[in-house]
């Protein structure tokens, strides 16, 4: 196993760089955080689910990944973390990353497929990638990203609030140090690192 982390902001390097690491099949754990960007699943209709102009005046990158999944909003108050296994284990990725929150006293718990919430609010997505019987598991944690920067640009479709008393995405999600004085996005590096190499 071994453990890679990213020294740029550069979302277009890091996404070519996480695949370039998945391509060579070899285990481990790879962590980045990205400038301002959106970022969109593999099939998305890129017109569905963000706001372009609003894109293009804060200047936002607009990156497609390898993975599906939905559409998600980077800036340097949000960390992403990738695992590259032999065998896809969503339960056991999540688990590494739901001790190292809990050396902040923060309970995360595993909601749906693939979301990480605290007191009912998202606070982490995930997809996964398989090639060749080798698996990509990534997700992101968001820890001080601008919530109204997000809300603004991401215009997801209207039957995910269905039922759900919910009437926009950021009545959905918080930021971890909105739980924790403690956390920061070099403190919980640290602790996701320890936690991996237990």
């Amino acid at each position: 196993m071994y453990y890679f982390e990213s020294k740029t902001n550069d979302p277009y390097l890091n996404l070519a760089s996480e695949y370039t690491i998945f391509t060579k099949q070899d285990e481990g754990l790879f962590l980045w955080v990205n400038s301002p960007s959106i970022i969109l699943g593999r099939n998305q209709c890129a017109l569905k689910e963000f706001d372009p102009l609003l894109c293009e005046k804060h200047s936002i990158n607009i990156v497609r990944r390898y993975t599906g999944g939905g559409c998600v909003y980077h800036d340097e108050g949000n960390l992403n973390f990738t695992f590259f296994s032999k065998e896809l284990d969503k339960n056991k990725f999540l688990s590494i990353i739901i001790e190292a929150l809990q050396s902040f006293h923060i309970n995360a718990l595993i909601s749906g497929r693939n979301d990480l919430c605290v007191n009912g609010y998202k606070i982490s997505g995930s997809a996964y990638l398989c090639e060749n019987d080798f698996y990509m598991f990534h997700g992101t944690l968001l820890v001080n990203s601008n919530l109204e920067l997000l809300s603004s640009l991401l215009t997801p479709h209207y039957s995910k609030f269905i039922g759900k008393g919910i009437d926009s995405v950021k009545e959905r999600v918080k930021n971890l140090n909105e739980f924790s004085n403690e956390i920061t996005i070099n403190a919980l590096k640290k602790a996701i690192y320890k936690t991996y190499i237990k």
